[in-house]
Formats: structure tokens, sequence, C-alpha cells
């Protein structure tokens, strides 16, 4: 859901529309805390990562704006790694 919109500002609603879509939830979808949220996106990114790109960089890729969804900054945008 961030990936669609790297760069642009997404309200904490309209990630709980996108989670419950992605997860085909039935229920009304939940707005996520957004400490919470940046933390777990980072951990993802820093566990498959590890060792290979810098943690200080990892840690700029989710900008956290006081009153909406953190951030997915991808600049010089995305290149696929082989394993």
């Amino acid at each position: 859901m961030l990936c669609e919109k790297a760069g642009q500002v997404v309200t904490m609603a309209e990630v709980a529309e996108g989670l419950s879509r992605l997860g085909h939830l039935p229920k009304r979808p939940v707005t996520p805390d957004a400490r919470d949220l940046r933390y777990k996106i980072l951990r993802a990114f820093k566990r498959v990562f590890a060792g290979l790109v810098p943690v200080e960089e990892l840690n700029q890729l989710i900008e956290s704006i006081p009153g909406v969804v953190p951030r997915l900054n991808l600049a010089g945008g995305a290149q696929v790694l082989d394993e």
C-alpha cells in the first residue's frame, strides 16, 4: 500500500483501508498506531537487509509525519536484488 504511494502523504485511515483490502478482512478497518506501524515496517527491512544496507540508511526509508501515516522515502527508486 505504501509502495503504491511512495513519497506521498497517506492518512492513517487510508492505510487501514489498504490493509483491510490486502488482507481481505471482513471487519471494519482499524487505524494502526503510526509509531507501531513505522517500527514494524523498519524491523522487516532491517531483518531482510542485515549486512547489505547500513542501518542509518534503512532508518531514513520511513519518515514519521505527525497526524498522518509514516511516509515511504524512495528518493533513488527501488532496485531488486538477486538472492
